[in-house]
């Protein structure tokens, strides 16, 4: 999870301007054997993003 800035392309997506600040989140999950099931880039407004994640198991 870090912090950046806006590019011209985020902005118009995020319906923010150039250079407003973004939160980014780089995740790679995986499979038990070892194997890359997943690997996503999100990037989110950083005055409305929140983020909860839950680790273990969730009998």
């Amino acid at each position: 999870l870090t912090a950046g800035i806006a590019d011209s392309k985020t902005a118009k997506i995020l319906h923010i301007n150039k250079g407003d600040p973004v939160v980014i989140l780089n995740r790679h999950s995986y499979a038990k054997d070892k194997g890359l099931v997943e690997f996503r880039i999100t990037t989110g407004r950083a005055d409305m993003f929140s983020y909860r994640t839950t680790i273990g198991n969730l009998k």
